[in-house]
């Protein structure tokens, strides 16, 4: 999961570097994930990952985790807050930032994976 997220903002334009530098990082408040299929340590997965919530100081994003491309075998989420590295309280995005994590804000997954944030 962790991976997943550091490459959708790093796909946004806000990797951990550009992060720092203004200021601000997304901290975890909590994390959840369902297995449907079993998994072994060193099992190769592929990722669809999409904002499902957007405010400016917080964020949920949803997983899939899919085996060999095409097989469901686990799901998730995390929800976020964005912080102040200064303050350690609530940063709020300005309207440019919102705009950079908008285009993965969607609800529900769409059926075309491409649309999604694959990584």
């Amino acid at each position: 999961m962790e991976i997943a997220r550091i490459r959708l903002l790093e796909a946004v334009g806000l990797p951990l570097a550009e992060l720092k530098r203004r200021g601000f990082a997304p901290v975890l408040r909590s994390t959840s994930i369902d297995y449907k299929k079993p998994l072994q340590l060193g099992d190769s997965v592929e990722t669809e990952l999409w904002i499902s919530s957007l405010s400016r100081i917080a964020a949920t994003m949803q997983i899939r985790f899919y085996r060999d491309g095409r097989e469901l075998v686990a799901s998730g989420f995390q929800k976020g807050l964005f912080v102040s590295l200064k303050t350690e309280r609530p940063y709020r995005l300005s309207p440019q930032e919102y705009a950079l994590f908008e285009s993965y804000l969607r609800e529900t997954a769409d059926s075309d994976r491409e649309a999604q944030a694959t990584v």
